[in-house]
């Protein structure tokens, strides 16, 4: 999984637009397979292939932001290795890297309680539609999925942002590493 995450990374928009795409559509239908609702008539088919090519379209072009506020795609793998190793490469420039990972701390700050109350929700719907049908396997088990999902993101997200503060620091001259002491990260760095 590790290396098909690393070459989509790198991967020009092209590619992931189908990648999103196809898998868009394999997993939809294969979630009305698990549900028994799946049906291969050729409008069903269709209305696949148009939320697929939506589905696609909407997260190329979240990607394209992403790397376009990253500096690039180089400057992206190079943040996305810094922050899975911990520590910041000789030749980072502090003008793009610094907003880089100030723009994905707040993003995983966001991500510590959104994240709980969303697949709170979904559990909460899950519970409630599962005793519609409690024999329903299925529906038990996707409320489980849901479960840990709110546990697990909030405590990746918490990780990450704990990261994140120390790629920061190792960037930011002494004064400016404040982060968690009243001031907020990212203060006292001058942006272009």
């Amino acid at each position: 999984m590790k290396n098909v995450r690393s070459h989509l990374q790198s991967a020009s928009l092209g590619v992931l637009f189908g990648y999103f795409a196809l898998t868009w559509f394999v997993l939809t239908y294969a979630f009305a397979v698990l549900l028994g609702s799946a049906r291969v008539s050729l409008s069903e088919t269709i209305g696949r292939a148009v939320g697929a090519l939506v589905f696609g379209g909407v997260m190329t072009l979240v990607a394209a932001r992403q790397r376009r506020r990253s500096g690039g795609v180089e400057n992206l793998v190079a943040i996305n290795a810094a922050v899975r190793t911990g520590t910041v490469p000789e030749d980072a420039e502090p003008s793009i890297w610094v907003p880089a990972l100030d723009e994905r701390r707040r993003q995983n700050v966001r991500s510590t309680w959104l994240s709980p109350v969303i697949f709170g929700v979904f559990t909460v719907l899950g519970v409630v539609l599962a005793l519609s049908e409690p024999q329903d396997a299925v529906l038990w088990g996707l409320t489980a999925f849901m479960a840990f999902a709110a546990v697990f993101c909030a405590f990746a997200a918490a990780r990450q942002v704990r990261k994140i503060d120390a790629l920061l620091a190792q960037l930011r001259p002494a004064g400016t590493t404040a982060a968690g002491r009243g001031r907020e990260p990212g203060a006292g760095v001058r942006r272009p």
